[in-house]
């Protein structure tokens, strides 16, 4: 949900944690990404091992839809 909606769902009696809650949102979208750069954890990641996310799943079973 897009931060500048948060007013509208959040009971008023909680507003004034929203800057805070802002904060926190932005230190953990921060924190995450950093945890899941594959390159930054993988810096030897051999070409076509399960840990290379480049790969266009050629490797991978094909899923059945439907």
């Amino acid at each position: 949900m897009p931060e500048q909606l948060w007013p509208e769902y959040l009971e008023k009696p909680f507003h004034r944690y929203l800057p805070r809650l802002a904060e926190e949102n932005e230190l953990f979208t921060d924190v995450m990404g950093l945890l899941n750069d594959y390159d930054l954890i993988y810096p030897r990641v051999v070409p076509g091992s399960h840990y290379d996310v480049s790969r266009q799943g050629s490797a991978l079973p094909k899923r059945k839809v439907g």
